[in-house]
Order: structure tokens, then C-alpha cells, then sequence
């Protein structure tokens, strides 16, 4: 079966929020796994990512995470949890979680995350939800963010979803999402309304920018120059319409300065 291929915008797109998310959570992972102290991760509707994968064969969370969790609906960690066996890659440890959840059931998640991964709310977490929480209604999102902002004093909250619905790019965005059954139902409008949605959800320290923004400080010049020789982008103003339709937001509760995460990306 050949691999199925996607325009140049849409592969740099993938390539830009991997970057800088993976650049995020390095980041998290030094200032907050010291001596006995290791991380826990929870990444919410991880679909069929491979990052733990990618993590682990970089030597990268040994010494540093405690726990590596992935839920999503039951029949996607099925179908995961099938190929991960297929290719061997489902091996015994106590490191690695694949569960089925409901993230919308707040109360029944945060119970798998205690009994069936063994979870522990007085470690630092960091919990990742990349498209995620925008296709939930915004009751059942606040209530998750605001569970889990009370439940680990020591924690981050990583978001990347769509903003800006409301101008011409916005609401065609939208409409298009939502003719492939994908309606954007927790969208917010912009990025200050998300920075103040994570703080009325208990969230201390709230850093929330456009992906534009964050691709044109976060990744070298030499990297994109990189990148443009394996495939062109022509479409230039599509590209920045399209970034400044998605956003970062990470939110952080803890009582320690130092454990802050860079949102510089220096």
C-alpha cells in the first residue's frame, strides 16, 4: 500500500507543530526531572501518534518520565494497540500506558488514570492534547482543564487547536471542518479569550501565541532552509493564513519558578 501523500502546506504544517511541541516538552522534561524527580505524560486522544516511540528510541525518557500514557476511545487504542503488536513494538515495561477513555467523563478518566496506569497527583505532569479539546463541547473541555489544574499542583498543560474563527479564513475553516464531520464545537475566538479560558480553569501561568508566530521565532533559519530543499512551499500566503489559525497554549501550575517553561523557544 503506498503512503498516502498531502500538499507541501499541510506537510509543513505537521512539521512545524511537531517541532515545536517536541521542543516544549524537552523543555518541561529537563527543569522539572531532577535527581529522584521524573515526569509523568498524558497525552488526551493520542489517535496514532508515534512520539512516545520516537522519545524512547532517542534515549530521551530514560531518567526523566516515570509514566507515558496515551488514551483515546476504545476502538482507536484497539487499532493502535494492534499495530503496535504487529510491528513488536509493544514491549512489557512499566513506563508505557495504552488505554481507552473518555476524556469527556471526568471523573471515570481520572479514575483509569489512578488505577489502570497508577498515576500520581503529586508528581509533575504534563498532559498534551493536540486537536483534541476544540472538538468538544466547551462545557466538557473547562471541566477537564479545570480537574486536572486541581488535581496536580505540579503541572503543564499543553494545547495546540485552531483559533480565529470569526474573520474570512476563520469561517471558511470552518465550514470545511465541519462538511467532513469534523465540527469545531469548542473553538475560541482568539488568543486572549483562550489565555483567559485556562485561567478561570485554575492555570497559574498561561502563554498563549499563533503558529506563525511560533514558527518564525522557534525554528532555525537553517532548518527551514532544510526543509524547502526536500519539498518547495510556494504558497507563502496561505501559509501564514493558515498558522495564524492555529494555536499553542500552555498553561502551568507550580509553586517553582524554575520549573517554568520556556516559551521562547531559545
Amino acid at each position: 500500500m503506498r503512503a498516502r501523500s498531502f500538499p507541501p502546506i499541510i506537510n509543513r504544517g505537521y512539521f512545524a507543530r511537531h517541532i515545536i511541541i517536541k521542543s516544549l516538552i524537552l523543555d518541561y522534561l529537563e527543569r522539572n526531572s531532577k535527581g529522584s524527580a521524573k515526569v509523568q505524560v498524558v497525552v488526551l486522544g493520542c489517535g496514532f501518534d508515534t512520539l512516545y516511540f520516537q522519545l524512547r528510541q532517542q534515549g530521551v525518557l530514560q531518567d526523566r518520565v516515570s509514566k507515558y500514557i496515551e488514551c483515546d476511545f476504545e476502538d482507536v487504542v484497539a487499532a493502535k494497540r494492534k499495530i503496535l503488536e504487529d510491528n513488536q513494538l509493544m514491549e512489557k515495561e512499566d513506563l508505557y500506558c495504552l488505554v481507552g477513555a473518555d476524556v469527556r467523563r471526568g471523573e471515570d478518566f481520572m479514575r483509569i488514570l489512578k488505577d489502570t496506569c497508577g498515576i500520581r497527583e503529586d508528581a509533575p505532569t504534563l498532559f498534551l492534547a493536540e486537536c483534541v479539546l476544540v472538538y468538544m463541547e466547551l462545557s466538557f473541555s473547562n471541566a477537564l482543564l479545570r480537574q486536572v489544574s486541581h488535581s496536580f499542583p505540579e503541572s503543564l498543560c499543553i494545547v495546540y487547536e485552531q483559533v480565529n474563527p470569526n474573520d474570512a479564513f476563520g469561517k471558511q475553516m470552518m465550514i470545511n471542518l465541519s462538511a467532513r464531520g469534523c465540527p469545531l464545537k469548542g473553538i475560541v475566538s482568539s488568543l486572549e479569550e483562550q489565555k483567559q479560558r485556562m485561567k478561570c480553569c485554575g492555570w497559574q501561568h498561561v502563554m498563549c501565541e499563533d503558529m506563525l508566530s511560533l514558527f518564525n521565532r522557534g525554528i532555525p533559519r537553517e532548518e527551514i532552509q532544510r526543509i524547502n530543499r526536500i519539498e518547495m512551499l510556494d504558497e507563502e500566503e496561505e501559509w501564514n493564513l493558515l498558522l495564524q489559525h492555529y494555536c499553542i497554549t500552555c498553561a502551568q501550575n507550580t509553586s517553582d519558578s524554575h520549573s517554568l517553561v520556556d516559551f521562547s523557544l531559545k
